[in-house]
């Protein structure tokens, strides 16, 4: 009889131990649940892990957030829930909410507006915003909706659509100063920002370009950032050359010769991919 205590309390200390770790199919888990697969290449119908399917959403609320079920619905499925789909949904807390399953058409990221062109707009050595010439669109309205346009009017593209498009923006520019009568040549940076609706973002869409500390240079602003947008909403870009006035020695000389004279080096682009809404 002292034998088969002693083996009691010693299983269940071994199983109190374990505890912390259960392994199913490994005999050395390495999370609180581990299950193993019967075979990565060539699984069964048993593989994988099957939560409580239900045909409505438990009378009682759980008391903790994370609770997982599968809802199935039938006959006997509650009215209140007859237009909710059939998936996973967890407790949140305060309602059960569905798992993001969404499918995602190839359609739909291929979906690209693009517009680009060649120059600024204003004088070479303005030192205030120049904007930046987009004059030419294209993009595949087989693919649009009815109703569903995107156009381009004085260099700003009018949105066709609300969603949630990747932006890109790209720009080249080509500076050149006088270094005449013993005036140094000076650095400077390009600025490139996108504008909505003929203001800046919040926060700005923008980048910078440093030119370097020579006669003749040129530099480019790439801009790639995810924005929401709405039918209606007008984007156009703008450049400035900034930070002039310190010299190749780190000479701070605002006053030093005439301004640098800059242009566009090539096309200007400016293109949406529409994500999702």
């Amino acid at each position: 009889m002292k034998r088969l205590i002693l083996f009691t309390l010693l299983l269940f200390l071994a199983v109190g131990i374990k505890a912390q770790l259960v392994g199913i199919n490994t005999n050395d888990p390495k999370s609180t649940l581990h299950i193993t697969e019967s075979s990565i290449t060539d699984p069964t119908g048993e593989d994988g892990l099957l939560v409580p399917r239900v045909t409505n959403f438990p009378a009682t609320d759980p008391s903790n957030a994370g609770n997982l079920i599968f809802l199935r619905k039938d006959a006997t499925s509650s009215p209140s829930i007859a237009a909710k789909p059939d998936g996973f949904y967890y407790w949140n807390g305060k309602e059960w909410v569905l798992m993001n399953t969404r499918t995602i058409s190839t359609e739909e990221y291929r979906t690209l507006y693009c517009t680009y062109g060649q120059g600024y707009l204003g004088v070479d050595t303005i030192m205030d915003y120049r904007g930046v010439v987009l004059d030419n669109l294209v993009y595949d309205a087989s693919k649009e909706e009815s109703g569903v346009t995107f156009s381009l009017t004085n260099n700003t593209l009018t949105v066709g659509k609300d969603g949630t498009y990747l932006l890109s923006f790209v720009t080249s520019s080509r500076r050149w100063c006088y270094a005449e009568n013993g005036v140094k040549v000076q650095q400077t940076n390009l600025l490139g920002e996108v504008l909505i609706n003929g203001a800046s973002a919040n926060p700005r869409i923008m980048a910078k370009g440093n030119t370097a500390y020579e006669r003749y240079s040129a530099t480019h602003v790439v801009i790639n950032t995810i924005v929401a947008l709405k039918k209606g909403d007008k984007l156009s870009a703008r450049v400035q050359l900034t930070d002039r006035g310190r010299d190749y020695s780190g000479i701070f000389t605002p006053a030093e010769g005439p301004a640098p004279t800059y242009t566009s080096n090539g096309l200007s682009s400016l293109s949406l991919t529409y994500l999702h809404k």
